[in-house]
């Protein structure tokens, strides 16, 4: 008896720690639960958690005897967002169910992936100026607004990590600049979208169907040879201009899109600055350096995406984002399994390009003038506006969440084992 009292504290203890590490470090609830799980089961435990915002209560007790047990309460440490710390805690809950290593071994094991320094500030710092500047051109910025837009996030990022390490607050400052001193702030960006550059840069390609060249092709042919239908040779004709409308319909779509540089150059400049965006707000939260390249390829194929379904279909913003996030959760579930990394280790930086943020400082913008206005006319206009750009933000960032999600809820039980080493068979989990 002594001896499971004995056990079942320093087992408490340890995951007491990896819990409250997890959920500081940004892990979600679920994901949480079942490592601890997981872990205790390794040892011939249950538990019992309740996660609130501040702190985790947890009872472990002994899956034969339940008169051994006991009840914790520990408070969740202040720590910044780290998926490298996620993916690593996640498999060391694996290894211990599949190998059964003792406490101690998993207690070095756990302070060892706590205590791995983070990336290196100034490759943060650079490639998180760059990310902004990326995200200004994905705006329609030119150069120079892009230019200065990395000149002021490498200030503004860099003083937020100084007064981070003096652990002062600096919501005061955000609230200084961004609210006391609102002439500072440059507008030209709201017109980015209106500028004739940027409308003739991404308007349709329009090809001219009458060319001479229709000539060659073999709809001419079919068009004029309408006598043969009288013929008894009807069924050869009709074989015979199905033939030619698929190789009509392939030559249109050979002419617009993949011979037409009008269309592949806009939709591969796009990705390749949201691929930039995503790996500066990637490097934030500090992944697995094998995690960054994996996250600009699906940060380049959203946003590619929702371009081209934006600019070349019938769809509007949020469907266009839903499609785009959708195509993201699935290949993040495959890139999971390939890469052994959880999911949200990559669609979450890869969404992150697509918030409609320019919405969203727009309508903010707009309530600003609206509290300052005492024309009538301009704050019947100005309430437009705030009600458009506010439900645009507001369904843009549902279809996100929702299209992302999607494809978590579909491989919800895989999502969980793409940090393991071993085949799912080679142990079945009770």
């Amino acid at each position: 008896m002594q001896e499971h009292s004995k056990k079942i504290q320093e087992l408490s203890n340890f995951l007491l720690d990896y819990a409250t590490t997890l959920m500081a470090v940004g892990s979600h609830t679920s994901r949480i639960v079942k490592n601890v799980t997981r872990i205790a089961e390794s040892f011939g435990f249950g538990v019992d958690m309740t996660i609130f915002q501040r702190n985790i209560t947890m009872t472990v007790k002994h899956s034969e005897d339940y008169s051994i047990r006991r009840t914790y309460v520990r408070r969740i440490p202040a720590m910044a967002l780290n998926f490298r710390t996620i993916s690593d805690l996640s498999a060391l809950s694996w290894e211990a169910y599949d190998h059964h290593p003792g406490l101690h071994e998993l207690q070095l094991r756990f302070n060892t992936i706590v205590n791995t320094p983070r990336m290196s500030r100034w490759m943060v710092l650079l490639l998180v100026a760059c990310a902004n500047a990326a995200f200004c051109r994905l705006f329609g910025g030119d150069p120079i607004a892009m230019g200065l837009v990395w000149i002021a996030t490498l200030a503004g990022f860099f003083i937020r990590q100084e007064l981070t390490k003096l652990q002062l607050n600096h919501g005061h400052l955000y609230y200084l600049f961004l609210y006391r001193f609102p002439d500072c702030r440059t507008r030209s960006i709201l017109q980015f979208r209106d500028h004739p550059r940027y409308r003739t840069r991404y308007q349709r390609p329009v090809s001219d169907s009458r060319s001479t060249a229709d000539q060659f092709h073999p709809g001419y042919t079919r068009r004029s040879r309408p006598c043969r239908f009288i013929q008894n040779n009807q069924c050869h004709d009709i074989n015979y201009l199905y033939r030619s409308r698929l190789i009509h319909d392939f030559i249109n779509f050979r002419k617009r899109y993949i011979m037409n540089n009008e269309f592949w150059l806009p939709v591969l400049t796009d990705g390749l600055f949201a691929a930039i965006a995503a790996i500066g707000f990637a490097v934030i939260s500090n992944p697995p350096k094998r995690a960054i390249s994996v996250v600009a390829l699906l940060g380049a194929f959203g946003h590619a995406c929702r371009f081209y379904l934006l600019h070349y279909t019938p769809l509007n913003l949020t469907i266009s984002s839903l499609f785009a996030a959708f195509g993201i959760g699935m290949l993040s579930m495959l890139a999971a399994r390939l890469v052994r990394c959880p999911a949200e280790v990559f669609s979450f930086p890869a969404l992150l390009p697509m918030i409609p943020g320019m919405y969203a400082y727009k309508t903010v913008l707009a309530l600003i003038r609206f509290m300052k206005s005492d024309d009538v006319s301009q704050s019947q206009q100005l309430i437009v506006e705030i009600f458009r750009n506010g439900l645009t933000t507001l369904f843009v960032m549902f279809a996100l969440v929702i299209g992302v999600s999607l494809a978590m809820f579909i491989f919800y039980k895989q999502s969980f084992t793409m940090t393991r080493l071993l085949p799912p068979h080679h142990k079945k989990q009770a």
